[in-house]
């Protein structure tokens, strides 16, 4: 393989391990949009101020954004679109790709690492990252399964302390299960009319 190939495949893979690592965080105004929270219900946001109600009475707190915080789960959007194979998470109640601890999926092409694998937090996704770029020089034959092993040895001890008590977190802050469990006329789908129980 000549060496500029080599450079744009590397870089191919670099973009796609970004892309795939990085979220996206939008700022909206709920203005008049009911919204239900664990502290209780806003019903909107003015320049200044977030009105809520909790046990029956109304609450006003001086802020110009409201943040709703529902619980982490990862976007398979991407994982989802490309066939790799998920499996319910009965933790958070979400659905997660599967993948070994090397990020390698039911795709032979693809991998994926981080938070898109299970929600682990930011530095053991940096250090699972490094692992899955590791794997990856392996995969195009750049290194061999052991120098793999050997570099990441560090590496994969490290990830696998700082993941050590997610479990117990995964547990603790299950998402309540009011935010999913949906009237069955709610509407998921406006564009084909599909309901929950649809």
């Amino acid at each position: 393989m000549n060496q500029k190939l080599f450079i744009k495949r590397i870089f191919l893979v670099f973009v796609v391990v970004l892309f795939i690592a990085s979220c996206a965080i939008s700022e909206k105004n709920y203005e008049s949009t009911t919204i239900y929270t664990s502290s209780g219900i806003v019903q909107g946001t003015t320049k200044d101020k977030v009105v809520y109600w909790k046990n029956n009475k109304k609450n006003t707190i001086k802020s110009k954004i409201a943040f709703m915080h529902f619980g982490v789960i990862p976007n398979i959007l991407i994982t989802q679109s490309v066939s790799i194979k998920h499996k319910w998470n009965q933790e958070q109640l979400c659905w997660q790709p599967i993948s070994d601890e090397w990020g390698n999926t039911n795709q032979e092409k693809f991998q994926i690492c981080g938070d898109n694998t299970k929600v682990i937090g930011v530095e053991a996704s940096k250090i699972h990252g490094k692992i899955v770029a590791f794997n990856t020089l392996k995969k195009f034959r750049i290194i061999s399964k052991e120098e793999r092993d050997s570099l990441t040895f560090k590496l994969r001890k490290s990830y696998k302390k700082i993941i050590q008590g997610r479990k117990f977190i995964d547990v603790l802050f299950k998402p309540r299960k009011d935010f999913v469990n949906f009237n069955n006329n709610l509407t998921v789908c406006r564009c084909e009319n599909v309901k929950v129980n649809d």
